[in-house]
């Protein structure tokens, strides 16, 4: 486990910590259309910052990274690539999150399990279909369609939690971008902050 000092927008982070963040772009438009709503009615906030991407922290080669379920691989980002976004513009409304009831031994278990079993994993553009079934029936059907969706970023850190370190931290197996949000509101998640 990392006992260094490393920070990600002037924010400590270790191993585990959940990222949650709006991206510009075209499928993050439709995420924060699709989601907006959602979003809006727990936080009051517009749906421009309506998160668009969900991915956390990892330990690798002795360096943190940013664990990035996206296209066409999932991969590993260097901090300081999300710094740049975030100053350019190109990614804003950062928020970072720890689950209450999970200890960092325990997240740096998920990220490890992350970093073995997710990253190099395909994307999953199917998901936007289901994304749509869950942004219309998610308040009226537990899991969406019921269907437990194979890669996307979300799904990637609730199943490097679920099995890397043995704590469901989204209690869903269809999360999304708005469910980290949710599982902050409900003091499930606590945010970090400098």
């Amino acid at each position: 486990m990392s006992n260094r000092k490393d920070k990600l927008c002037g924010i400590s982070v270790w191993p585990g910590v959940i990222v949650s963040v709006t991206c510009a772009g075209f499928f993050p438009a439709m995420i924060r259309l699709a989601l907006g709503g959602a979003y809006r009615r727990l936080t009051g906030k517009p749906r421009r910052f309506c998160p668009s991407h969900t991915a956390m922290v990892v330990e690798y080669n002795y360096k943190l990274w940013i664990a990035d379920t996206v296209h066409p691989v999932s991969k590993l980002t260097p901090l300081a690539e999300y710094e740049s976004d975030i100053a350019s513009g190109r990614r804003w409304n950062l928020q970072l999150f720890v689950p209450r009831d999970c200890g960092r031994t325990d997240q740096a278990r998920a990220a490890a399990y992350w970093t073995a079993n997710i990253r190099n994993r395909p994307y999953d553009w199917p998901a936007f279909g289901r994304l749509t079934l869950k942004a219309i029936f998610g308040d009226w059907f537990k899991c969406a369609a019921g269907l437990e969706w194979a890669n996307w970023c979300t799904e990637g850190v609730g199943e490097a939690y679920r099995k890397g370190a043995k704590f469901d931290v989204f209690d869903n197996l269809n999360p999304t971008p708005v469910t980290v949000i949710k599982r902050w509101t409900e003091r499930k998640l606590t945010e970090l902050k400098p």
